[in-house]
């Protein structure tokens, strides 16, 4: 989870929000100052957010153990905030919250 600032814990909103990786998009959001269509803009969300996990690299390893696990370098890739981002179609479609999270 994203850390929280007073905004955030002091204001209801959606968990979903709790875990957005862009602190700006997030606090707007939370605070009612962006508008969007809820069921829309959670699908919209959902096919525009990325990791940029590169594709030559495993997400699956084996362990000194030989089980399958995630790659530690996901992981580590993953809590990185700065290798999130969304794509252009969410810009287009939400230009007024394009300038508050990564777009690639």
């Amino acid at each position: 989870m994203v850390s929280a600032d007073r905004n955030t814990n002091n204001t209801p909103h959606r968990i979903f929000t709790d875990f957005m990786p862009f602190p700006r998009l997030r606090n707007a959001m939370v605070s009612g100052s962006v508008e969007y269509t809820r069921e829309e803009f959670d699908i919209d969300y959902g096919r525009s957010v990325s990791i940029n996990w590169p594709s030559s690299k495993p997400l699956l390893v084996r362990n000194d153990s030989l089980d399958v696990v995630l790659n530690p370098e996901f992981e580590l890739h993953a809590l990185n905030y700065s290798n999130w981002s969304l794509n252009e179609e969410f810009a287009l479609k939400y230009p007024h919250m394009a300038t508050m999270a990564t777009i690639r």
